[in-house]
């Protein structure tokens, strides 16, 4: 995951706390001196940058491991216009899940995105927030290294990584998209456009549901494709039948699943629409006078 990540510091209103640039020097926003003795003619500030900084941190919820993601935070100045401006530290943060913890994959778990900031001579640690809707995906799922890395807002709308499905399910994040899915596999094989896959990953075995029937599948990475796949078993003991595909606690299929006799032939995504030619093979190949006929023509 990478994402552009801003700091800064707000008053207790909300609002920015700004520099006002007065012959060439700063002061510290007066609205938060209003009223303050001895400072009615403003509090310079020398050097904004003076012991500035800041660096992201990522904790390990079970372990209490803190660890230092890849990206590195600039400490300067925003023009706000009229004579303001802001110190801010920006930057991109990268989570890489097979590299995070000193070089090696991060455990199975729940990992918190902080940073520490240390601006104008306050000093916080602080939760790495967004413009999510708390408990909602905040990236694509991913699978690295064998397992699934899904991204997401916690409930106080913090950045917050489960690797291994500790908590969060992948039919939590997967359902909205999947929904728009369009795409048509072949044999027991479907693309997923909406799971971001490192090529060099090996597959994630994941339980699903086709109708009532419990089965294992597999999440692959896709040759010359940032997706993944979805493979499915090639015998399912199900009627002929288009069957939807879900995955735990989800009720909304990721895929559909084409089966004759027993036989899985394909693959659809929830939003495919078969063309004229493929529902006329399909329909013929469902007739039971045709396929009694095509039994007895392969005695």
């Amino acid at each position: 995951m990478v994402a552009d990540v801003t700091l800064d510091l707000l008053r207790g209103d909300g609002e920015p706390l700004t520099l006002v640039e007065r012959d060439g020097k700063h002061y510290l926003d007066p609205e938060l001196l209003d009223g303050v003795p001895g400072t009615e003619d403003g509090w310079e500030v020398p050097d904004p940058f003076r012991l500035a900084y800041a660096e992201l941190v990522v904790k390990d919820r079970d372990r209490e491991d803190w660890w230092y993601p890849e990206g590195d935070l600039e400490v300067r100045l925003k023009p706000l216009g009229d004579g303001r401006s802001q110190v801010i530290a920006s930057g991109r943060l990268s989570l890489d899940p097979e590299r995070l913890a000193g070089g090696r994959p991060l455990e199975r778990g729940v990992h918190d995105v902080w940073a520490y900031v240390q601006l104008l001579g306050v000093d916080r640690l602080v939760r790495v927030t967004g413009d999510g809707t708390p408990g909602t995906p905040a990236a694509a799922p991913a699978l690295t290294g064998g397992r699934l890395s899904l991204p997401y807002w916690t409930g106080s709308g913090q950045l917050a990584l489960d690797v291994d499905q500790r908590q969060r399910k992948l039919g939590q994040d997967a359902a909205t998209a999947a929904a728009a899915n369009a795409e048509r596999g072949e044999g027991s094989s479907l693309a997923l456009p909406y799971i971001a896959a490192a090529p060099d990953s090996t597959a994630a075995r994941v339980k699903v549901t086709v109708a009532t029937l419990g089965a294992e599948a597999e999440l692959l990475p896709t040759p010359d494709s940032p997706a993944a796949r979805l493979r499915l078993p090639a015998r399912l003991k199900l009627p002929s039948g288009r069957h939807p595909v879900t995955l735990p606690k989800s009720a909304t299929a990721i895929a559909y699943a084409v089966v004759r006799d027993g036989t899985l032939l394909r693959l659809e995504g929830p939003a495919y629409e078969a063309g004229s030619g493929r529902r006329f093979v399909d329909s013929v190949a469902d007739n039971r006078q045709v396929r009694r006929v095509r039994r007895r023509l392969g005695r």
